[in-house]
């Protein structure tokens, strides 16, 4: 595909024809790859789509949230019903099966062989409760690059921040936290989550009631939530009961925007004792949506 001057991370939408530009590459993109048994989001265009979720129990999110857009579009895979009041009282989605199916590990062992390859930037996360790798050290990686763009685009947003939480063990935990939006600039209004390898509940917090709700965390299940919700509820992932392996969570910051990443996001707050400034405009984000490469094969 030639590119454009310019065309990559901070260039990649057509005259901010955000939606037309999704509209004609995203289903090109992943048809191209079907042949490929771990291909990422492999079902977004042969499931039911949000339009005819309705009817079926599932509640609607408020138009409000920025959420909401990706649902009308034709090619928007099905969610999993959740508990109401989740999402009612905040905006929130659970998408079954979206990066590989419950029983496909394979990419979950390329990406923790990319991280691995990525070698000291694999660091104890501050609680010292899990290891914590940065996106910018995995800018090379073909398969978290695939991850990263493929879901901002379905999502019609543009990343503003990106890592992946590595849990060793069932032992391994996060507990429960607010993202602080706040604390990157551009300010994130939205947090993708893509877990992959062991199944790992999320457990959700009322911060005013207090009411509790469990939510199984599969592989290739994607979470994602706005700032109404993140305002709302708090969210954590608790100790496993019984045996639990590896498990990896790609966790995505986004904002409204038509490309598939800012320029540029500075970060700051708890971790960052100075303002750390990351330049994604070099990361060529836009190869993620066509790549077929051995990063998503068999």
């Amino acid at each position: 595909m030639r590119k454009e001057p310019g065309y990559g991370t901070s260039r990649v939408a057509v005259a901010s024809k955000k939606w037309k530009l999704r509209a004609v590459l995203l289903p090109v993109a992943f048809a191209s790859m079907v042949q490929h048994p771990t291909f990422f989001l492999r079902q977004a265009f042969s499931r039911t789509s949000a339009a005819r979720m309705r009817g079926t129990g599932q509640a609607q999110l408020s138009l409000d949230s920025p959420l909401a857009a990706p649902l009308r579009t034709p090619w928007f895979p099905e969610r999993k019903p959740l508990p109401e009041r989740l999402v009612r009282l905040g905006h929130c989605m659970l998408v079954p099966a979206l990066g590989a199916s419950k029983q496909d590990d394979q990419l979950a062992q390329m990406l923790m062989e990319d991280i691995n390859r990525a070698g000291k930037h694999l660091r104890m996360h501050r609680s010292k409760r899990h290891l914590q790798i940065w996106g910018e050290h995995l800018t090379s990686s073909k398969t978290f690059t695939a991850v990263v763009a493929r879901l901002t685009s379905l999502f019609g947003m543009s990343m503003v921040d990106c890592w992946v939480n590595v849990y060793r063990n069932g032992g391994e935990e996060k507990s429960a936290h607010h993202d602080n939006y706040k604390d990157r600039r551009p300010k994130p209004c939205v947090t993708l989550g893509l877990s992959l390898g062991s199944p790992r509940d999320m457990l959700f917090r009322d911060r005013f009631s207090g009411e509790e709700f469990r939510v199984e965390q599969r592989n290739g299940d994607v979470f994602a939530f706005d700032s109404t919700f993140n305002n709302l509820f708090s969210h954590a992932i608790p100790v496993a009961e019984g045996d639990s392996s590896l498990r990896l969570s790609i966790i995505i910051w986004a904002t409204a925007g038509d490309d598939l990443a800012v320029p540029t996001v500075t970060r700051k707050g708890a971790g960052f004792p100075n303002p750390e400034v990351v330049n994604w405009s070099d990361w060529d984000l836009a190869d993620g949506l066509w790549s077929d490469s051995s990063a998503l094969a068999s």
